[in-house]
């Protein structure tokens, strides 16, 4: 397996970042086993519940709340600290080590005609978490540092939260005419993609074969006409191949571009009196049938970009680590074996 980190970029007008790499020496299982755990099952933060205590504004509640929950939230030191409510000590009740308070408070005053609330006016309660200053042992072994030293050279600082936007303000949730008034308590959880769109952290995952694109012979060339030359060229909207003027030959310029719409390979007047195909295009394989895969990435501002990519490997690590011990009869650390339940009712029949 080899990885190839083609371009990272962030567009000026986007909160998040895109990365385009090429994945090779995989089978097609695991590269859409990869992308869709990109997709889904990468751990996120976001507004999960919300206590409407007063809106007079002219959307409903449910509208509110909808917007709330789809604001993305940068959540790089959420995701290490808050764990998810299910395996919470607290079973889900609520408590600061699986959720943050927040608020939103806004009102139009009498003498104005409007006030726009943007996710900048989003106010998160202040969850305090530890950090140690104390650096390591002067020399290998050493054992002077004691826990009680540790716990005197430790500091604490609010846990950094705050909306994503590529601008000042912010998304733009809704607009508060003339003594109008939303207030709005929520709570900021842990999850993924796969529970709720809301937790997604990508906006785009795109996944495609490297092509191998190829002209088996120039022969079947010489038959047809410069323009037929030409429009056999203009019909790939990519624009693989290129008719040189001075050769009369068509060549193959950019595979790397090929969408795998199959243009070149209509076979119709007068390409259809050649005694071979014009072009050929398969997807690219090694050796041992192995295929190469160009992944096209990007995230919406929650999390980097290459973390996604890692904690998605980690993700499916870890599944394969649950299928490697459920096949030699052996539980995880922390695991309990569950009770079959089958799928369809069971059917007995019997003989006279």
């Amino acid at each position: 397996m080899q990885v190839e980190i083609i371009h990272h970029t962030k567009p000026l007008k986007n909160a998040g970042e895109e990365l385009q790499f090429k994945l090779s020496n995989v089978d097609n299982s695991f590269a859409n086993g990869l992308r869709r755990a990109i997709t889904a099952e990468i751990p996120c933060v976001a507004i999960d519940q919300c206590t409407v205590l007063a809106n007079t504004s002219v959307f409903f509640d449910e509208m509110l709340v909808h917007r709330l929950g789809l604001v993305p939230i940068w959540a790089e030191e959420a995701v290490r600290h808050l764990v998810y409510p299910r395996d919470c000590a607290c079973q889900g009740q609520g408590c600061s080590k699986c959720q943050i308070r927040g608020r939103l408070h806004a009102k139009c005053p009498r003498e104005s005609h409007k006030v726009n609330v943007f996710s900048s006016d989003l106010e998160f309660e202040e969850l305090m978490i530890d950090v140690a200053e104390y650096g390591e042992a002067k020399k290998e072994g050493d054992s002077t540092i004691k826990a009680e030293e540790e716990a005197s050279t430790r500091s604490q600082r609010p846990l950094k939260i705050h909306p994503v936007a590529s601008s000042e303000d912010g998304v733009w949730l809704l607009s508060l005419g003339r003594c109008q008034e939303i207030d709005i308590q929520f709570y900021v959880r842990k999850g993924i993609a796969k529970e709720h769109a809301k937790w997604m952290t990508v906006g785009t995952v795109a996944m495609r074969y490297e092509s191998d694109v190829r002209i088996p012979s120039s022969a079947s060339f010489l038959q047809l006409q410069e323009s037929d030359k030409k429009e056999w060229v203009s019909r790939c909207p990519a624009g693989v191949f290129d008719y040189e003027e001075t050769s009369g030959q068509v060549r193959v310029v950019a595979p790397e571009k090929c969408i795998f719409c199959m243009e070149c390979q209509r076979m119709e007047a007068p390409f259809n009196q050649t005694p071979e195909p014009l072009a050929i295009v398969r997807q690219k394989r090694n050796a041992q049938g192995l295929f190469s895969f160009v992944f096209t990435v990007e995230s919406n501002g929650q999390l980097p970009v290459l973390s996604i990519i890692m904690t998605a490997v980690d993700v499916l690590t870890a599944k394969l680590r649950k299928v490697q011990a459920a096949m030699a009869g052996t539980l995880l650390p922390g695991e309990v074996r569950g009770e079959i339940i089958p799928t369809r009712p069971c059917l007995l029949y019997t003989s006279d």
